[in-house]
């Protein structure tokens, strides 16, 4: 009989690494065979998950050896044992190490007490949960070795993408421009603006606007109607002639999270997201260089650049250093719109004959008009910033748009977690640019 369950042990053996080889699967704890003489071949499958020991199946505790059973098991060896009159032959397969099991999300929720949903969300640091549960529940992942799957997370990113947003929070607009209006009347401020919509809507996030020059508004008020109205998180936009928030508003920025638009703050210095003025102006170049032109040459108010903390005549200059010494023209400060300005503008003009002028101010083709300058023909302009009121000059777009989507995000990032106030270490999104060929310039012969 012995002889017979030998043989058997071996087919057996050889029966399973067959279905290993096809893609069958073992159990954490290997595979068990059980065979009882005069009976027909059983598999069974094993599950142990608290380790205290294993049994075949169907046999009573006192007909199997426990402690060789484990060791048979864990050595990678298959026995035959004989326990009261019925032969059990133990196929041991090695168990695959402890740290190789995946942990999964239901793991993590059986072990804190909670639902599946429940870890998804603190994974995710969502602020539906308390801050407490969300801390221990991601306490508790990193103990036991949980890592999300980025293939599966993607995939669940994308169904809720497609299932289509709904409200969740509300965030802040805050109109630091002087206008009221200047939300729906300025092109930048509009594209800073559609964006944020555009993005929050994806999001779930919808947006309530107010404007800092209000004078009845304060921060003090104002964070008591964002503090009632559940708004944790605003964007700062409109921001052109200085980088200091209003001061009444000082006490709100510890309060909030927040994120400026276009420029850096100051006192306080907040995270902040733009274009980038640097490699926009060095592109501007390029391109201008690549139609044949040799002496461009920036048209820009020292209060602007100063405002992007010189990022557009650093650009300029550092494009000009491909130039030789003799085709570097100095940049012109177009301070106002006064006469006085124009008249240094026609002498300017005249004493460095620039062929190309990259500037911010529109009015610049009147006043080269005004000094009987034709162009594209005798000089060629390029706006700075794309707009489609002036759809004819060739320019750079800055995608402000872009620029608002960004900030929604960084801001998001900041409320899922939990951080508020001035950072300690302001962060900084730039966006890129492109080019817009346009009717302003030509290709020199």
């Amino acid at each position: 009989m012995l002889i017979m369950v030998r043989r058997a042990a071996a087919w057996v053996v050889g029966c399973a690494e067959a279905s290993l080889r096809k893609g069958a699967s073992i159990t954490r704890q290997g595979c068990l065979l059980s065979i009882t003489a005069g009976h027909k071949l059983k598999r069974q499958a094993l599950y142990d998950r608290n380790a205290r020991g294993i049994r075949p199946f169907g046999l009573p505790e006192k007909h199997f050896q426990a402690q060789k059973g484990y060791q048979a098991i864990n050595s990678g060896q298959q026995g035959a044992f004989d326990s009261g009159g019925a032969f059990v032959v133990f196929l041991a397969l090695p168990m695959a190490p402890e740290c190789n099991t995946p942990v999964t999300m239901a793991v993590v929720a059986a072990h804190a007490g909670v639902s599946k949903n429940t870890v998804s969300l603190a994974m995710r640091d969502d602020r539906r949960i308390s801050v407490e549960t969300r801390r221990r529940v991601q306490q508790l992942a990193v103990k036991l070795g949980y890592r999300k799957n980025p293939v599966l997370a993607h995939l669940m990113s994308e169904l809720r993408r497609t299932k289509g947003p709904n409200y969740c929070h509300t965030l802040a607009l805050l109109n630091a421009h002087p206008d009221a209006q200047a939300i729906k009347r300025h092109p930048t401020i509009a594209a800073w603006v559609e964006g944020c919509q555009r993005r929050g809507e994806s999001q779930g996030y919808l947006f309530d606007a107010f404007w800092l020059h209000d004078p009845e508004l304060n921060g003090a008020r104002l964070a008591r109607i964002l503090n009632s109205r559940g708004i944790k998180g605003a964007i700062i936009i409109g921001l052109f002639s200085q980088s200091r928030l209003p001061a009444r508003f000082d006490e709100l920025w510890a309060k909030i999270a927040c994120i400026v638009t276009g420029v850096r703050t100051h006192e306080p210095t907040l995270s902040f997201c733009c274009v980038d003025h640097h490699a926009l102006m060095q592109e501007a170049i390029r391109q201008v260089l690549a139609l044949g032109y040799q002496r461009p040459a920036l048209v820009l108010g020292n209060v602007v650049d100063d405002l992007v903390q010189g990022r557009l005549s650093s650009g300029m200059w550092t494009g000009q250093k491909a130039l030789p010494a003799r085709q570097r023209v100095p940049a012109f400060d177009k301070t106002d719109g006064s006469a006085t300005c124009f008249k240094g503008f026609g002498r300017w003009l005249k004493r460095y004959e620039p062929d190309v002028l990259l500037t911010l101010h529109r009015d610049i083709r009147i006043w080269l008009e005004d000094l009987g300058h034709k162009v594209p023909r005798d000089i060629g302009l390029v706006d700075l910033e794309y707009n489609p009121s002036a759809s004819d000059w060739a320019a750079m777009d800055q995608r402000n748009d872009l620029s608002g989507e960004a900030a929604v995000d960084m801001l998001i990032s900041m409320l899922h977690n939990n951080e508020s106030g001035p950072p300690e270490f302001p962060r900084a999104t730039l966006g890129s640019s492109h080019w817009v060929p346009g009717n302003t310039v030509r290709r020199q012969h």
